[in-house]
């Protein structure tokens, strides 16, 4: 979602002129593809050689859900001109009109009738996806499910409609699905159908932890102590996933005992402690990988695996390819763009 600026004449000064979409996709070697009615994928995989620039005009209708897995940029919005100085809604709250966008990052962002730009740092590769959905679109859906999304009815009733943005920071299984988006290795009609499916996965990951639905019938809930105790868990398993601790180590390294950390884990993250672990352990894998650094075997031992044909099996049926096939396609990617 960036480019070198392309300038417009409007009187006598020069101004920025807003680039479509497809002219991203153009300029950065990106895709965009369609997804369902109203809903759109977009690709951007490259390395900036430069600061790069895109002005933009978003419409009124389009909700994007982007995720960053690498890079660096910045959104500006300029109001309702190119030029003018104008404000960013973050959690309902005017800012600076600037949104840092960063590695592991998601905004969900909607700008009606707004101009704008889109700038690049160049110092590390860019690999963002992007999904939008018409609103109308959006409500529809969620008001046949079931599900509501209070922030988003009172934008779509409220016009003129405001610039809304929320960040948050990316799940391990939205990494997971952002990195089988960008290293997907079919081609023609498996290649459409594998990234429809997978731009609906990311959307309804997102969804479900922005909407209201109905009351859940997994485990039973655990009390915010516990949830803050579980979670910190896991963030310890993340950080030693080359030599992780046994269940008991873990439970009194953060302050409770086995049957209320497993009961935890069940209730927060909807899976064992082992399951989450080798969810992180095959993100992690899957952004190894894509960097291009290390290779398979490297890859293993540092999530922990000493038997790389262990690791070649669990990872393949995560991500539905096999390591060394996702490792030379996203390196493939990089260097078609140098």
């Amino acid at each position: 979602m960036a480019a070198v600026a392309v300038h417009s004449r409007c009187g006598r000064d020069m101004v920025p002129a807003p680039l479509s979409t497809e002219d991203v996709m153009r300029v950065t070697g990106g895709s965009r593809h369609a997804v369902a009615p109203g809903c759109w994928l977009n690709i951007l995989a490259f390395r900036p050689s430069e600061r790069m620039v895109l002005p933009f005009f978003r419409a009124d209708t389009l909700m994007e859900f982007g995720f960053a897995l690498s890079g660096k940029a910045r959104v500006v919005v300029d109001a309702r001109e190119p030029g003018t100085p104008g404000t960013f809604m973050s959690a309902g709250r005017s800012g600076d009109g600037c949104l840092e966008v960063g590695s592991g990052t998601i905004v969900a962002h909607y700008a009606p009738n707004v101009y704008g730009r889109f700038e690049v740092d160049p110092a590390a590769p860019v690999t963002m996806v992007g999904v939008e959905v018409e609103i109308e679109r959006l409500l529809a859906l969620l008001e046949e499910g079931g599900q509501s999304w209070p922030d988003l009815e009172a934008l779509a009733a409220r016009p003129p409609r405001a610039p809304f943005v929320r960040p948050a920071a990316m799940s391990a299984l939205e990494r997971s699905v952002v990195h089988q988006i960008v290293a997907c290795p079919f081609r023609g009609t498996s290649r459409k159908l594998f990234l429809q499916s997978k731009a609906l996965e990311l959307l309804a990951y997102r969804l479900e932890r922005m909407t209201d639905g109905p009351a859940p019938s997994g485990p039973a809930p655990v009390g915010p102590d516990v949830v803050e105790r579980v979670r910190r868990a896991r963030e310890l398993l993340r950080q030693g996933m080359d030599e992780p601790p046994g269940l008991g180590e873990l439970a009194a390294a953060v302050g409770v005992n086995t049957t209320t950390l497993k009961r935890g884990f069940r209730a927060v993250f909807d899976k064992t402690a082992f399951g989450c672990l080798h969810e992180d352990r095959m993100a992690r894998a899957g952004e190894l990988l894509q960097q291009g650094r290390m290779n398979v075997s490297e890859v293993a031992w540092e999530i922990g695996y000493t038997n790389v044909g262990h690791f070649s099996v669990a990872f393949r049926k995560h991500f539905g390819v096999r390591p060394r096939e996702y490792r030379s396609e996203a390196v493939r990617r990089f260097q078609a763009v140098r």
